[in-house]
């Protein structure tokens, strides 16, 4: 990212909190965290060159391995809020699908106090913090697996070498990072809808999974459990020459889900040709 992408999306992470439908109170404490954990980020790490391994935020320290990364996926869940949703239950069953470290559970545990997150990371790497940075409650359920259609045992989880994302972002396919020297890491793979029963009510379904999201909604369609789930937000990653888009939201339609879909992309859109971009989709029923 250069400089003029960086001052765009600094400006365009405040545009983000002044359009937020939060009380003007909660606005002006979710500035102040942005220009603080902005500020020190470049000053204690740019400038005096330090490293920082965790961060409080609303009362939970939150360990990471790289400080960017972690400003990264807190900015994107706290202030642009891919993952919000209004329920009226107070004890509402939320799933995290590619948990991470555990921003987004965070955000639900934070929202609602009393809610039940079952959160699934297939990392090791991450799966270490995702432990420890949710051990404050007993309200998470943490399996340490990815995501698929049908049980494999055993699959290569991929991510590139020698990037600080390394052990924060990974995917079961290794075109998410073409012409980069590739580490593999063998994890178990499970079926969602094993971990679903069939008198459950899922009040949300939080999936990001870099590229297994029409398999996880495959494995929902044909096991008979997307009409337990109330609603949910994926986060669909397209790789070069793959239809699952397509295939995704055709499952969510026939279910009966009504659809919004938040572009991941800025015009020329030709320029995405054959190139990796990402799309958020929030399905609800009526």
């Amino acid at each position: 990212m250069n400089k003029l992408e960086k001052i765009y999306r600094f400006f365009d992470n405040i545009a983000t909190l002044a359009r937020n439908v939060n009380p003007m109170s909660e606005k002006i404490y979710h500035l102040f965290l942005y220009l603080y954990l902005t500020a020190k980020g470049y000053f204690f790490i740019k400038i005096l060159r330090l490293r920082i391994t965790n961060q409080e935020v609303f009362g939970q320290k939150i360990y990471f391995p790289d400080f960017f990364l972690f400003l990264r996926i807190f900015f994107e869940v706290f202030i642009w809020k891919p993952y919000d949703f209004n329920t009226k239950n107070p004890t509402p069953k939320i799933i995290d699908c590619g948990a991470n470290i555990g921003i987004a559970s965070l955000y639900f545990k934070l929202k609602y106090p009393k809610a039940k997150v079952i959160c699934f990371e297939p990392s090791q790497p991450a799966f270490e913090y995702l432990k420890r940075n949710l051990s404050f409650s007993k309200d998470f359920i943490l399996v340490n697996a990815a995501l698929l259609k049908s049980n494999k045992g055993i699959v290569n989880l991929k991510s590139p070498e020698n990037f600080p994302e390394a052990a924060l972002e990974t995917s079961i396919f290794s075109t998410r990072w073409p012409g980069l020297k590739i580490r593999e890491e063998r994890v178990k793979a499970v079926k969602l809808s094993d971990y679903i029963e069939q008198n459950d009510v899922i009040d949300f379904l939080k999936i990001d999974v870099e590229g297994a999201e029409s398999q996880v909604l495959e494995d929902l369609d044909q096991s008979s459990k997307l009409g337990l789930i109330k609603e949910m937000s994926v986060e669909y990653h397209h790789f070069s020459n793959d239809g699952s888009l397509k295939n995704i939201l055709n499952i969510l339609s026939k279910n009966g889900f009504k659809l919004i879909i938040s572009g991941g992309v800025r015009p020329p859109l030709w320029w995405y040709k054959n190139k990796f971009y990402a799309v958020l989709i929030y399905a609800y029923r009526k």
